[in-house]
């Protein structure tokens, strides 16, 4: 029997205190703020603050299936690559989302990826590549 059987499916998903900290240890503090004029800045200063706060919305949001607005939306900018800035094709476009929100998507697809090695549900035929930590797997 495994740890998650008997259990519906968003009760699999363990929000650890810990778990929520590192995620946000790990946020890029470089980066721009999303809708939520948050910078990840702040929210990486406050990380040991937040994460019971966070926890708590993310099981919510889990839980209910709902998300607030700001989590649905992004601001979209472009970026200068290289070359001359008249050129159009010099730029590329950047979604600025939520720190929260990186902060759970990488909870989820943690999990996600979790169950599919657990599983076996990665082919031998499937080549797929997974950055977990600093590790380069291959399944």
């Amino acid at each position: 029997m495994t740890w998650h059987q008997g259990l519906a499916p968003q009760r699999c998903l363990l929000l650890i205190l810990q778990r929520c900290v590192k995620k946000l240890s790990s946020l890029k503090t470089d980066k721009s703020p999303g809708p939520d004029n948050l910078h990840p800045k702040v929210l990486y200063e406050i990380r040991h603050k937040i994460a019971g706060y966070l926890r708590d919305l993310f099981e919510e949001s889990v839980e209910t299936g709902k998300v607030s607005f700001d989590w649905k939306s992004a601001q979209i900018t472009v970026l200068h690559k290289k070359g001359a800035k008249c050129e159009v094709s010099n730029y590329r476009p950047v979604s600025l989302t939520c720190g929260s929100r990186k902060v759970l998507e990488t909870i989820i697809r943690d999990h996600i990826l979790c169950h599919f090695r657990l599983n076996n549900i990665f082919s031998k035929n499937q080549y797929v590549f997974i950055k977990v930590g600093q590790l380069l797997y291959n399944f």
